[in-house]
């Protein structure tokens, strides 16, 4: 026993001298990089090379593919299409004229073009119609222009009917021409639009259309802003194809209004009475004639008249 504590007692003197002894100041182990490890260190932001401006080049690319898909605006062939179903041919290619310099050979203009062509009517008879152009019936000096502009189409339309047809330019192809456009003008236009009534009137009279011009005043003389004029103009339609009987009716019909002027009232009585003498009512002619040379001797040549019918009257 005695050799074994002995030992133990070396065991615990020799870890209580140790533990007296200072340890050394312990360091961390220092690594050493080598070439490769050095050589993947990622680059800072300012090294890193600039990126290429992928998305612009994207939407450049985007615009150039765009731009190749862009045609006729679906408004414009509806518009197109409308005017073919009504049959106003010059109408429908006054709009696809606007189209032809863009689109002249995209599919939907160019089948548009060939319904065109089929019913006989070419791109080359109208002219396209400008922006800000001023409305039909703007004013008296417009009148003309609407009968040039109504020429124009009858004359499409009897083109159309003659290469259909084959039939001449004869009166009664035009009449069937006229007749299909006053149907398609009934159409569209209302009875309370006295203006356009009116307008039309006018341009009929100066296309020599005297009994289109009296019934397009009929229906303007029911507006009161129109009486007067409307039944003067009717009155003298009539005078100009000598059915004085009728003239003589209307313009007595003027000459009721209560609001005529002084003027006017003297150019419908002078119209009237002109009415009654080549109608051969001599009385009624001088009755008036004398009344307007007794208040206006130097009106015309009232004078002239009354004299003239009295050396008649003498005569008989």
């Amino acid at each position: 026993m005695a050799p074994a504590e002995k030992e133990l007692l070396t065991l615990e003197a020799i870890e209580e001298e140790l533990s007296t002894v200072p340890r050394a100041k312990e360091e961390p182990p220092t690594v050493q990089a080598t070439e490769e490890e050095l050589s993947t260190v990622p680059p800072t932001e300012e090294e890193l090379p600039a990126s290429p401006p992928v998305e612009e080049e994207l939407v450049d690319e985007l615009v150039e593919i765009s731009d190749t898909f862009v045609g006729p605006s679906m408004g414009d062939l509806e518009q197109i299409d409308f005017f073919l179903d009504q049959e106003l041919y010059e109408d429908a290619a006054r709009v696809l004229a606007q189209l032809e310099d863009e689109h002249g050979e995209d599919p939907e203009v160019v089948e548009r073009r060939r319904k065109l062509k089929e019913v006989g009517f070419l791109l080359d008879q109208v002219e396209t119609v400008e922006e800000g152009s001023e409305e039909l019936f703007a004013d008296e000096e417009q009148y003309i222009d609407l009968a040039k502009e109504l020429e124009a189409e009858l004359a499409a339309e009897e083109a159309m009917v003659e290469e259909a047809t084959g039939r001449g330019k004869g009166e009664a192809v035009l009449e069937e021409v006229f007749r299909e456009f006053q149907k398609g003008v009934a159409e569209q236009l209302s009875e309370e639009d006295s203006d356009t009534h009116f307008n039309l009137g006018i341009a009929y009279r100066e296309m020599g259309l005297l009994p289109e011009a009296i019934r397009e005043f009929q229906v303007s003389s029911r507006d009161p802003d129109y009486y007067v004029e409307s039944c003067s103009i009717i009155g003298v339609c009539y005078q100009d194809q000598g059915m004085w009987s009728e003239a003589a009716e209307w313009y007595q019909k003027a000459l009721v209004d209560t609001e005529l002027n002084e003027e006017a009232r003297l150019g419908l009585r002078y119209d009237l009475a002109s009415s009654y003498e080549a109608l051969g009512d001599i009385e009624q002619a001088a009755s008036i004639f004398g009344e307007m040379a007794a208040s206006q001797p130097g009106y015309r040549d009232v004078c002239e008249r009354l004299s003239v019918l009295s050396q008649h009257r003498q005569a008989n």
